[in-house]
């Protein structure tokens, strides 16, 4: 839930007036406050508590102008919320920067977090603590450009993790 931590929960941000901008998310940069666009198309809150607040900013990307830059940026900790699913699940998405920004440690559910994107070439995996995941099932599913595998994460509460990535890992992960 994130409530007893010190920082900010962002929200789902698939229940945010962003998402209707989904299929145009170029990027995805998470940052601090130090690194905030001065000039935006779109402004949003995605905080869920917290009394400082975490904003999505949209901006149209340099190299093309049909699609747009997601900043998520917030003067402290983020915390993902305990049911991720879905969270960073963005079809066009090429890079997402900043993960270290983002604390994973309350979250059970990574369900789909990632799932279909198929033009994501890299990530931070060390970033994603997956130590509290008892759900991550279809997480990397449809990242066909993703290097991922199960042994980039610790899977040791993990209950379910069908189709994680894009073949089912139940019978591979014991």
């Amino acid at each position: 839930s994130g409530t007893k931590l010190d920082g900010y929960q962002i929200s789902y941000i698939n229940s945010t007036d962003i998402w209707k901008y989904a299929e145009q998310v170029k990027n995805i940069i998470i940052s601090d406050d130090k690194i905030k666009p001065e000039e935006y198309d779109h402004k949003y809150d995605l905080t869920t508590t917290g009394s400082k607040k975490i904003y999505g900013y949209l901006v149209d990307n340099g190299d093309d102008k049909a699609k747009y830059d997601l900043y998520i940026v917030a003067n402290g900790v983020i915390y993902a919320p305990e049911d991720a699913t879905g969270l960073f699940s963005f079809p066009n998405v090429e890079k997402i920067q900043g993960l270290e920004f983002v604390q994973f440690d309350n979250t059970t559910n990574m369900t789909a977090m990632f799932m279909n994107n198929d033009k994501l070439t890299s990530l931070n995996k060390k970033a994603i603590n997956t130590s509290n995941v008892t759900n991550a099932a279809y997480m990397f599913n449809g990242c066909d450009k993703l290097n991922v595998s199960e042994k980039d994460f610790d899977l040791s509460k993990v209950t379910n993790k069908s189709y994680m990535v894009n073949k089912n890992l139940s019978d591979l992960v014991k």
